[in-house]
């Protein structure tokens, strides 16, 4: 799902369903196209002050690195519109769900929420199981 509003992209992105690899991860990318900074970095927030004991820590380490990585990817202009990233939820399953699928789902979930296409861009390798982070285009 994916939703526009000035200045705000809100996406939802779910990988894989019940019984094997899933995670689902809903966020909100604020951009600020308009300003002169030469980008100053953005933030990566959640919309709860302190997220609860129903998502462990390293689910929202794991969205933070999914996050970094996908901005990483985009091209510098929109790198630079960046402001914040708001996690509004992650949804996992104790045994289907690791580091690797939430950090996959979020950044996804920021290219979906900004409407782009990122080449080369993290993929999974179903014959392996491998989740595929390239660092630059090939």
């Amino acid at each position: 799902m994916r939703e526009s509003l000035p200045g705000k992209n809100r996406s939802t992105l779910r990988f894989g369903d019940s019984g094997g690899l899933f995670a689902d991860v809903s966020l909100v990318v604020t951009r600020d196209e308009s300003s002169e900074d030469e980008g100053s970095g953005f933030f990566i927030r959640t919309t709860e002050p302190y997220p609860s004991a129903d998502y462990p820590t390293t689910l929202y380490a794991s969205a933070a690195f999914g996050i970094s990585y996908a901005i990483e990817r985009l091209p510098l202009d929109q790198q630079k519109s960046i402001r914040s990233v708001t996690i509004d939820l992650i949804k996992h399953h104790p045994v289907d769900t690791n580091s690797l699928i939430v950090a996959f789902a979020a950044a996804n979930a920021v290219w979906n929420a900004l409407g782009v296409t990122i080449p080369n861009s993290s993929s999974f390798d179903e014959s392996s199981g491998a989740f595929i982070f390239p660092i630059q285009d090939s």
